[in-house]
């Protein structure tokens, strides 16, 4: 059996995950390839992290939006990226107020 965990720091993004959404939903065809995996013999967690958790997916997905659409290989980290890494490497963590 395989193993997925999807992290996310959007709570919309796990709500629609877990419920669906309409078919006219501008993410409609990637929730479906989503639920395409839930339904095979897998076992998928969908999990919401906060952001401070994901910070180098959160500058990767910025760096994304500035870039031309197609597919890049990075064989190092991009520039700004390295000290984000380093930081996790070593245990940095960033105070957070969270209301309960």
């Amino acid at each position: 059996m395989r193993k997925v965990c999807f992290e996310t720091d959007s709570r919309a993004a796990v709500s629609l995950i877990e419920h669906g959404c309409h078919p006219h939903h501008p993410c409609y065809g990637l929730l479906s390839e989503i639920q395409a995996f839930k339904i095979r013999d897998w076992e998928i967690q969908i999990v919401h992290v906060y952001i401070e958790a994901n910070r180098v997916a959160d500058f990767l997905a910025s760096l994304a939006v500035s870039l031309e659409y197609g597919l890049y290989v990075l064989d190092s980290p991009p520039s700004g990226c390295g000290e984000i890494l380093i930081q996790d490497l070593i245990g940095v963590m960033f105070p957070r107020r969270v209301v309960v």
